[in-house]
């Protein structure tokens, strides 16, 4: 009878190693998948919320815009009187 050799420790770690991330990432395939299958209507909710978010933070950073047109205003005002 033939005796074969013994893996290597090395050889079972890495084989370990692979079936681990071969695992892992199917997992994130298949939690990608689960992603994709949302209703329309669940991604216009989506859309429209990340929408509203947009309009919230342009519309915070114009009246910052406008503020700090007004504070120059009033820095050239004073330069001119100095």
């Amino acid at each position: 009878m033939r005796s074969w050799p013994r893996p290597s420790l090395r050889l079972l770690a890495a084989s370990f190693g692979l079936a681990g991330l071969l695992l892992a990432a199917d997992s994130a395939r298949s939690q990608q998948f689960a992603e994709v299958e949302k209703t329309p209507e669940e991604e216009l909710s989506a859309l429209v919320e990340a929408n509203k978010a947009l309009l919230k933070k342009q519309a915070e950073t114009l009246k910052r815009l406008e503020e700090i047109k007004k504070e120059a205003a009033q820095l050239r005002i004073y330069v001119k009187r100095g």
